[in-house]
């Protein structure tokens, strides 16, 4: 038995510039040295180098990611084919399912540069089918829908509120048959292991600072991904992880690949997948649920026959490496998120990237940490 945790559209070639009034590069945030909640930190930090630097290859990086979700769930590429969809994020997925064939898509995002980005885009492109909405989704969402499929892809763990979210989302769903996709940080994995740990750090660092140092360093590398996702792991306003049985609802759970263990080093996704099939006979089951606000607490987990040499490595992870420059302390926690995700190593003559190298088991990776930061040791 599973143990209950307790809470501890169309792309037509055309190139769209960043520049215009009231979009991503318009944006002027007040300088702050410690994670704030901004609706627009990830539109400022992150979004800018994940999708906005070249519009057309994210349109496809996306398409690829929603037929993957499809192919994991054993669906056919027109599940969309005239559906009513909500989406949540950036809303490259919305203008996905929209060009997949879904009859009305709602986007909903907190950042007004992200949602007049979107205006602009569908205006431009002649996309119908898409209405984009800004509104924070745990105090309200002011659309008029019956949703077949809601898609939360990468959203619920940057949510101070979740299950606030949900009571708001419910009268939105398809009283016959509704679904909604997650896809949320896996608790117990390497990279939000570590991560965890990292984030004690990072918020003595103003992210401006940090993303001078990665374009200064990794100017020209064409690596916006790896980028952002540093970014969004340094200093997302809210940062949690979950072990998938805090979503578990006898009837109305679906887990898409899971796994039951509460930490795992090796080679295992930092992410899962749980989808939540509503219809008349479970509704009120999953309306009764009480959603997790609270994840894993990555610090205080422990690590089974790994404790010894985690905490060994961990003895030496304080802010001390940085000897009190932000800008040192910056470098090297840039230096240690290599461990979270591989950066694929650059070839400056052929100017591309080889595939990056994995170190795949639990021992080379705290191996690894060690030495990087005995090395910070001995530079001190």
């Amino acid at each position: 038995m599973r143990k209950r945790y307790a809470e501890s559209g169309r792309t037509d070639g055309i190139r769209h510039s960043l520049s215009t009034p009231g979009t991503i590069d318009s944006l002027k945030l007040p300088r702050r040295s410690k994670n704030v909640d901004n609706k627009e930190f990830f539109a400022e930090h992150v979004h800018r180098y994940i999708v906005y630097r070249d519009i057309e290859s994210a349109l496809q990086k996306y398409e690829r990611r929603i037929l993957n979700e499809l192919r994991f769930r054993g669906l056919e590429n027109d599940f969309f084919k005239d559906k009513t969809v909500i989406d949540i994020g950036t809303g490259f997925q919305a203008l996905t399912v929209a060009k997949m064939g879904a009859r009305q898509v709602y986007h909903l995002d907190q950042s007004a540069a992200q949602i007049a980005w979107m205006h602009a885009y569908c205006a431009e492109s002649g996309i119908s089918n898409v209405v984009s909405v800004e509104c924070d989704i745990t105090r309200e969402i002011p659309i008029d829908a019956k949703a077949d499929t809601v898609l939360v892809f990468g959203i619920w763990h940057h949510l101070e509120n979740g299950n606030a979210f949900m009571r708001n989302l419910c009268p939105l769903l398809n009283e016959k048959e509704a679904q909604i996709w997650m896809r949320v940080y896996r608790s117990g994995s390497w990279s939000r292991w570590l991560v965890g740990h990292l984030r004690k750090l990072t918020g003595h660092l103003d992210p401006r600072t940090v993303r001078q140092t990665l374009e200064a360093r990794f100017a020209g590398h064409g690596i916006g991904q790896w980028i952002g996702d540093l970014l969004d792991d340094f200093f997302a306003p809210v940062w949690k992880a979950f072990h998938p049985d805090q979503f578990a609802i006898e009837g109305v759970s679906r887990f898409v690949d899971y796994e039951g263990w509460d930490y795992n080093f090796n080679e295992k996704d930092e992410n899962f997948r749980v989808d939540f099939h509503i219809t008349p006979q479970n509704r009120a089951d999953f309306e009764n649920f009480v959603f997790p606000a609270t994840g894993v607490d990555q610090y205080t987990l422990p690590v089974g026959q790994n404790e010894f040499p985690a905490s060994e490595a961990l003895k030496r992870f304080t802010r001390d490496f940085g000897n009190g420059s932000a800008y040192l302390l910056g470098e090297r926690l840039i230096t240690l998120y290599e461990l979270v995700r591989a950066k694929p190593p650059f070839d400056p003559y052929t100017r591309k990237h080889a595939p990056a190298e994995r170190c795949g088991t639990a021992s080379k990776r705290l191996e690894g940490l060690t030495e990087i930061l005995e090395s910070f040791e001995k530079d001190a």
